[in-house]
């Protein structure tokens, strides 16, 4: 689990145990609103269809927050392509202003 902006989110790797191909998944929490204490989830898998990734490791996390509230996490997740596993990029937008979460 990786945990910023004083606790308001929090990234946590989850696996389901898939011994064959991927199994991992990432799960967002955030604040459900601004002046709100209760969270959010948000989960992220490889595809639409919820194909999870190979592995999903905060080793090259790179979260950065701009003025304007929007902090974006950049992850490098393993996914299968058919033959193999590569590492790809992903990077989770999330809007500090009205806590929605995008996938860029």
């Amino acid at each position: 689990m990786k945990v910023y902006e004083d606790g308001a989110i929090r990234f946590i790797a989850l696996s389901t145990g898939d011994p064959a191909c991927c199994g991992a998944h990432l799960m967002v929490l955030f604040p459900d609103a601004p002046e709100n204490l209760e969270q959010s989830c948000y989960l992220v898998s490889a595809d639409e269809e919820g194909k999870g990734f190979g592995t999903v490791t905060f080793k090259d996390a790179d979260p950065t927050l701009t003025p304007n509230g929007i902090f974006t996490m950049h992850l490098k997740p393993e996914v299968h392509d058919g033959q193999t596993f590569r590492k790809s990029d992903l990077a989770i937008q999330i809007n500090m202003n009205d806590w929605s979460v995008s996938l860029e």
